[in-house]
This record gives structure tokens, sequence and C-alpha cells, in this order.
């Protein structure tokens, strides 16, 4: 999580790390060596028990002042087989034949409800990131929910909205923010060494198509009705849920790839252009869908997206501009994406660089960046409104690709102007019984 690791490359450490041995946990996370006692340590309960979780659970066990006391999975198989796993770790870090100190949960409600439960870490399939976060937060616990935030633009003020009532620590899955090549390329367009910046553009990978949904019964210990949750109801297909998280093309479930990898360079360009709390004023673009399989979300596009103070950014997929962010001023830029940095002049990478100049927060590990505003009250590098907005410039571009026409962009009201057909798509209907009300 302090990385500079792919995507790619940390599913494949999280899978490996949920086959393997047991996790190891060193003995100062039990209270010796001046760490906190058992009565200041952070409970967390973790939604969600497959690949993403499984890394976090391998990060988050590990760590002093923290205890793992809740997991939750709507598969049973994934849930009891999470917490074995804990249950095993603690059992040897307290020389113990066995321990029973975490809970398994089928509902996301009753996890929450555990007053063991201090904090909340959210990584499920994207159409169920924001029900139990809001949960959490009304219910006076932190929470750490992956990217994208949320389904749709509406859901994310709500997270935020909540988030600022209630002064939970919320922090999104986000970590580029906490990887430090970003952080330079960051601090460089934000603090003139670019010169006036003028342009950034954010390529991430073209989305796949194709997938065939072929009905079968569905599996024992799989409470498929939980997890449709809000989207409409379908028939179970494994084509859903195996493999690497193929509901992430199925619209009913998320955004493709704008939601997937925007989440993550649309979130650094918004930083580096300080519009943490704002958004574009003008969006307009094409884009490719499916037109049959399974999946259809957007495959290829091209979004030019303009903001009140006259820089542009471009929303594109790898057909049109390299994976990764460049921010270009009219000095110099600067490239970057988790395999490299670049700039012209190249001089510029030799800069000294400071988050308190470009009035940043400075965070060198995600997990440990929200467990210290959690004790401390200090802020998240990626917290409610800036997850939300980082996830609305994905929304944008889904819809501006959809609509294929010049849109126009209320940052504040967070609205179009004169086009009710693309206000429509800020939010969705939930299925029955689930709203942004009922948790």
């Amino acid at each position: 999580m302090n990385t500079g690791m792919t995507r790619r490359g940390f599913l494949a450490t999280a899978a490996a790390s949920a086959a393997a041995g047991p996790w190891i946990i060193p003995k100062r996370a039990w209270g010796a060596d001046d760490v906190a006692p058992p009565s200041e340590r952070i409970g967390l309960g973790f939604v969600g028990c497959g690949a993403m979780n499984s890394g976090h659970m391998h990060h988050f066990v590990n760590r002093a002042g923290v205890q793992v006391v809740a997991v939750c999975d709507v598969i049973r198989q994934k849930r009891e087989e999470a917490r074995r796993r804990i249950e095993e770790v603690y059992a040897d870090a307290a020389g113990q034949n066995a321990y029973t100190g975490c809970a398994d949960y089928n509902d996301f409600r009753e996890l929450i409800a555990d007053p063991n439960v201090d904090a909340v870490v959210v990584a499920t399939p994207d159409h169920w990131h924001t029900l139990p976060a809001l949960a959490a937060m009304r219910a006076g616990k932190d929470v750490y929910v992956e990217k994208p935030m949320t389904l749709t633009i509406e859901e994310g003020r709500a997270l935020a909205d909540e988030a600022k009532r209630s002064g939970r620590k919320l922090q999104v899955g986000s970590h580029q923010r906490s990887v430090g090549p970003f952080r330079q390329a960051v601090i460089l367009a934000r603090t003139g060494k670019l010169g006036r910046l003028q342009r950034v553009e954010a390529g991430i990978y073209t989305g796949p198509s194709g997938g065939v949904a072929v009905e079968e019964p569905v599996p024992e210990g799989f409470d498929y009705e939980m997890w449709l949750g809000q989207a409409p109801w379908r028939p179970y297909s494994p084509a859903f849920t195996q493999g690497v998280r193929p509901w992430m093309y199925i619209s009913d479930f998320s955004g493709g790839r704008p939601t997937e990898w925007g989440s993550h360079h649309f979130d650094i360009a918004q930083w580096g252009m300080d519009a943490d709390a704002t958004g574009p004023v003008e969006i307009e673009g094409t884009g490719v869908f499916p037109q049959e399989g399974l999946y259809d979300c957007l495959t290829t596009w091209r979004i030019e997206m303009r903001f009140a103070d006259g820089v542009t950014m471009l929303s594109a997929d790898e057909t049109y501009i390299p994976q990764g962010v460049k921010f270009i001023g009219d000095e110099g830029w600067v490239f970057v994406n988790r395999d490299t940095i670049e700039a012209e002049p190249a001089s510029l990478l030799e800069l000294p660089v400071s988050a308190d100049e470009a009035g940043i927060i400075e965070s060198h590990d995600h997990a440990a960046n929200w467990l210290d505003a959690i004790r401390t009250g200090g802020e998240t590098v990626c917290n409610a409104e800036v997850g939300h907005r980082a996830a609305t410039l994905c929304h944008l571009t889904n819809i501006a690709a959809k609509l294929g026409r010049k849109l126009q962009w209320d940052p504040a009201a967070e609205r179009f102007i004169d086009a009710p057909d693309a206000d429509a798509m800020i939010s969705r209907t939930m299925r029955a019984p689930w709203s942004l009300d009922a948790v």
C-alpha cells in the first residue's frame, strides 16, 4: 500500500497471501514495547472478503494498535476462511492453541452494529461501496472504502455530506496519493515549476468487450440476493462473479474502465490542478460502447473537460494517449504512472519539492494515514469530498460519452445546465428495499 507496484501486481500479491501460510503479526501488536493497550486498539471490521480485502487484511493485521474483530461477506466460504486465517494469526501471536475473537457476518449491518467494531474497511463490488460506508459513519464509525467511492454522483454527495456532518474519518483507497512519484508530479504542477498549468491528460486502459452470461443455480452458501443489492434483478450467472472482477464491466454494478482506473488517474489529475473541491464546467466528447455481449461499459473514449480557470483535462483510453497522468505547463511537462516519471526538461525532476509549499498532505502509507487521522483527528489524504470529486470525473466521462454532445456542468450545484437527460444520470433508482435512507 506504500509501494509503486501495479494494480495487477498488487492483486497477485493479495491472492498469493490469501492462499499461502499464516500471516505473521509482530508481538508488539499485542501491547508490548510501549504499544497501545487493548483498550486503545482500533477494532476493524471488513466488509467484503475477496482479493482486495484479503490484501487489506494482510496489511492491517500486521499493524500495532489495530485488531481485526469482524469480517463480512455474502459468500459463506470466503467469510469463514477469512475469519479462520485471522484467528490463526492472533492465536500464534499470543502463543495460544486457539483464538475466537473474530466474528463473521453475512449482513454488513450486523457487522456495523457490533460494538467491538470501531472502523470499517469496505472492499466490495462497486455498487456496494456507498451503503456500508454511509451506514458505518451514521453509526459513528470511521471508514476506509475502495475506489471508485461510489456508483453515482448522488451517492458521492451523500457520503461527502455525511462525513462532514459526522466528523468521521473516511479514506478512499486511491492509494496513488501516498506514492512518491505521483506526489512529486503533483507538487511540480501546483507550485509553478511547469510554468502556468494549461492542460492535463489522464489516460487509462482500453475497456474489454464480450462476456457471456449463462444462467446457473445459485451456489450453496452464496446470498445472491444480497450480492445484487441495489442493482436490478437478473438470474445468477458465474460470469458476474468468477474471474478478475468481471462485474466491473457491467453497468448495473460499475462504470467500467473510467471508474476502475479513472478513479486513480483522474484523482491525481484533479490533485495537481488544485481541483479537489470543484470540477469542470464544460464536457464534450465521444466513446464506444459494446453492442453485443455481457460487458456494456466503455471500450474507447475521448472526453475533453474545461475548468473555470481555463485548464483543460483530457479523459481518454490508451488508444489516444499513454496510460498515466501528464501535466503540461507553458514551461514544461511531467508525466507519471506506476512504472515511471518523466519530465521535459528532465531537470524538473531534480528540483526540490515540498508538500507544504504545494499545500497538500504528505502521506507515505495510505493505511497509516487513515489510522493516524482516526487517532489524532487529522485529515486523510483522500477524504470523502476528494473521493467524491474524483468519482464525479469518472461518472461525467461515462455520461458525456453516452450523450455525445457538449454539456455544461455546474460543479457547485452538481447539476447540468439545461440538460435534463444528463441530470437523469446523476442518480439511479435502487432496487427495494435499498436506498440512501435505508441504512
